[in-house]
C-alpha cells in the first residue's frame, strides 16, 4: 500500500472517530486493538485491512457504505438510470 492511501485511510479513520466522539483509546479498546496502533493507523504509519476498517466504522455507528464512501473507494451523487 502506497504511504498516500495509508496516510487517505488514517485521516478518514480519524474524522470517523472523532465526529462519533471516541478517544483514541475508547475506539482501542472497541475494536479490540492497542492504542498504538490506532495511533499508527490515524497516522498513516500503518494500515488496517479491510474487516478491521469496517469494525473501526461499526465502532462509530457508521455503515459500511458511508466508509467506502469516506474512502472515496464509491462515489454515489445521483441514482443512476438505465439507458435503453
Amino acid at each position: 500500500m502506497s504511504y498516500f492511501t495509508a496516510v487517505k485511510i488514517g485521516a478518514a479513520l480519524a474524522k470517523a472517530r472523532v465526529q462519533a466522539g471516541l478517544s483514541q483509546r475508547e475506539m482501542a479498546c472497541m475494536i479490540e486493538k492497542n492504542e498504538r496502533t490506532v495511533q499508527n493507523w490515524e497516522k498513516g504509519q500503518s494500515s488496517p485491512d479491510g474487516d478491521e476498517i469496517m469494525d473501526w466504522f461499526t465502532a462509530c455507528g457508521a455503515s459500511p457504505l458511508a466508509a467506502m464512501q469516506e474512502l472515496s473507494l464509491i462515489h454515489i451523487s445521483e441514482p443512476t438510470r438505465l439507458r435503453r
